[in-house]
């Protein structure tokens, strides 16, 4: 009888260089980031003010830096998981306590208003 595999032999390597993980790491923060966040009307033409890319992008580069993931953060902030996750896309409605909170725990200093 002969015996035959149907999957590919996996390779380790040896690891990468911080830098090329540090730039993996920003291509993969930039997909997440909505590329039009701001002013937005909602079924009745009133206007939602959102949060700006900049600072989703603060936000998610300072949590990375800690090494906190979703959960971690969250659970700083007294939040559900599933709020940073609809965060860091730009489903939230802007709040200033939101803000402040970011701010306090991350240590971020950028504009978070979408104009």
């Amino acid at each position: 009888m002969s015996s035959h595999q149907d999957w590919k032999p996996v390779e380790i390597g040896r690891g990468r260089a911080s830098k090329v993980q540090k730039e993996e790491t920003a291509k993969k923060i930039s997909q997440y980031v909505p590329s039009t966040p701001g002013m937005v009307e909602d079924e009745d033409g009133e206007k939602i003010v959102k949060f700006s890319r900049e600072f989703i992008q603060a936000v998610i580069s300072a949590r990375v830096e800690k090494k906190w993931d979703q959960k971690r953060l969250a659970s700083e902030m007294r939040y559900k998981p599933d709020f940073i996750k609809r965060f860091e896309q730009g489903k939230e409605i802007y709040d200033s306590k939101v803000v402040s909170l970011f701010k306090k725990k991350l240590n971020i200093h950028v504009e978070a208003k979408a104009k």
